[in-house]
């Protein structure tokens, strides 16, 4: 999930959208992370992409978007790939949203971000 919120739309929209990546986050199969201005750029230069991963590794596939279209890779040359590239995002971004502990609250990641974006609405 990656999401874009949009400032231009004005706090109300804003806030409901960080509301919004909060109660997702809390949903088993579903992690947010924040990946702020910055971090590691190199890691997210290929643009978007949607990597299915399934028990079976040939029925994987990544999907990448771009104006022409959409493109779909099943190949393991391709899946090891997009399996390091996102490997590099994850350790970019902000830690996950969720349960944390006392130590945790001082730290800076991806909830405290977006309370302290709805702080400031």
């Amino acid at each position: 999930m990656h999401p874009y919120l949009d400032r231009a739309s004005g706090p109300t929209v804003l806030r409901e959208q960080l509301l919004h990546l909060i109660e997702v986050a809390q949903l088993p199969n579903i992690t947010v992370q924040i990946f702020p201005f910055g971090a590691d750029l190199d890691a997210a230069l290929s643009g978007t992409f949607l990597h299915t991963i399934t028990p079976v590794r040939g029925l994987s596939t990544m999907v990448l978007d771009h104006p022409a279209g959409s493109l779909y890779l099943s190949d393991d040359e391709h899946l090891t790939l997009y399996d390091t590239m996102f490997d590099r995002l994850v350790e970019s971004a902000l830690a996950p949203i969720g349960v944390r502990t006392s130590e945790e609250l001082a730290t800076k990641d991806s909830l405290a971000l977006i309370q302290h974006l709805l702080y400031t609405l």
